[in-house]
């Protein structure tokens, strides 16, 4: 019995691969042109298909990994020194999430580290909770954002701990840093120039 069982099962999984394997496959209602018999490559290609169409801004994550690991990391480095030459520059994930920040402000609403990385969990964005956690990290580094909680604004170890931390996420509120003119940035820059006698290499 044991044996006839045993020889079922292998019939059963062989009809299972047949079908599965020439079975048409669609995503979004529309069928897709994936080739080959074996059913594991094929339904590996169909899921991928389904997550880039679902989540098809998961690319701006450039396939790089972002984990808890790396928020000390972020915090503990001033924009030179974490990106290099090209500090002043943001990546797409940066800009699209200052621009979420932006614009909750500009509703009235001020963005919470929670609502932030719920918003970008969903569709179109499917980024995992670190992600965006890593992401506001790295504005921090740049200056371009502001972490407070409790009217206390946070940096150093208290803001990893507090990002570390989900349960105070919901009270982390964001701020983005103040934006000034040209105008107001050259005569800084100028007035530095003549109190140091030396000149200035940060352009942020």
């Amino acid at each position: 019995k044991e044996e006839q069982n045993r020889l079922r099962r292998d019939e059963i999984e062989e009809q299972v691969r047949r079908i599965m394997g020439r079975a048409e496959q669609y995503v979004d209602a529309t069928a897709l042109d994936i080739g080959g018999t074996d059913p594991r490559t094929r339904f590996s290609l169909v899921f991928n298909e389904l997550i880039s169409r679902t989540y098809p801004h998961l690319g701006m994550l450039m396939d790089v990994s972002l984990t808890e690991a790396d928020i000390e990391r972020y915090i503990g480095m001033n924009a030179d020194s974490l990106f290099g030459n090209d500090a002043t520059s943001m990546s797409e994930m940066e800009q699209e999430v200052m621009s979420r920040i932006q614009s909750s402000q500009a509703e009235g609403v001020r963005p919470t580290v929670k609502t932030l990385v719920e918003h970008f969990n969903k569709r179109p964005y499917g980024w995992w909770d670190w992600a965006t956690i890593c992401i506001l990290a790295m504005l921090y580094a740049r200056g371009k954002i502001e972490v407070s909680r409790d009217s206390d604004i946070l940096d150093g170890d208290q803001l990893v701990n507090a990002l570390r931390n989900t349960h105070q996420q919901a009270q982390l509120l964001i701020d983005p840093q103040v934006e000034f003119t040209s105008s107001q940035f050259r005569n800084l820059k100028q007035f530095a120039v003549d109190f140091f006698s030396t000149p200035m290499s940060a352009t942020e």
